[in-house]
């Protein structure tokens, strides 16, 4: 047994009816344009976008995103801007007062931007600081990066308080920092 339903009243148009007597597509053109017949009009055709080489689809002034932001910071979309460092977000509407360094080709650390005083107590202790490791100004000048001004702190503990827990932090923290403390006799 077929199905059967009404049609949209437009000649030649066989969608399935929606309402006001219209499929959807010709109900949304009467609503927009007071008329649901007249002719067919395609949809705008995405154009490509004007930088030689790019085919991405155009989608402001002419550009794909990527040469629409290059646009924007050089006001030319086929020069690439040159790569921007970051200063640390802001704490409270004060700028913050660490100074930054660009890192590559160093013995310890990986290529990238880090905070001086930690490349300068990496440098001290010949490592590189673990994620529980924080570089502390005596003086209180972020500034002021000599490392007689600066102390290794540790943000490290156990999450619980048994006897045993404490005991094994203990001796991992022995073991990184003063590991000739866990030999016999000492």
């Amino acid at each position: 047994m077929a199905l059967t339903y009404r049609a949209c009243s437009v000649d030649a148009c066989d969608n399935k009816h929606d309402s006001h007597g219209y499929c959807s597509p010709h109900r949304n053109k009467f609503r927009r344009h007071g008329s649901a017949y007249g002719p067919y009009k395609p949809k705008r055709m995405a154009q490509p976008c004007v930088v030689e080489g790019c085919e991405r689809k155009a989608r402001s002034f002419g550009s794909c995103e990527t040469h629409a932001k290059w646009r924007k910071r050089t006001g030319n979309p086929s020069v690439k801007p040159e790569r921007i460092i970051y200063r640390r977000p802001s704490v409270k509407n004060k700028q913050s007062k660490y100074k930054y360094v660009w890192i590559k080709n160093h013995p310890i650390l990986d290529d990238g931007n880090y905070m001086e005083h930690r490349v300068v107590m990496a440098e001290h202790l010949g490592r590189k600081l673990y994620d529980n490791e924080n570089v502390h100004h005596k003086n209180g000048d972020r500034e002021d990066n000599r490392i007689e001004n600066l102390e290794l702190w540790i943000v490290w503990q156990p999450a619980g308080q048994r006897v045993k827990d404490k005991v094994e932090w203990a001796k991992e923290l022995l073991k990184r920092y003063e590991p000739e403390f866990l030999t016999e006799g000492a």
